[in-house]
């Protein structure tokens, strides 16, 4: 399964190797990019898509 990045109001796809999510009570995702360190993203700027077998399941 691929995990992707949207970022929220554009179309731009970001395919991440890794994904820590903080307590669920925090405004972040801690995601490692694809040949990169980790990030830190607002939860608020992204929406977090999962790949599988060309469906995309939210």
């Amino acid at each position: 399964m691929t995990v992707v990045v949207r970022i929220k109001g554009t179309d731009k796809m970001i395919e991440v190797e890794d994904v820590v999510n903080f307590k669920m009570d925090t405004a972040h995702f801690w995601l490692k990019l694809k040949g990169d360190d980790y990030k830190t993203f607002w939860r608020r700027n992204v929406e977090l898509l999962r790949i599988k077998d060309s469906e995309v399941e939210k």
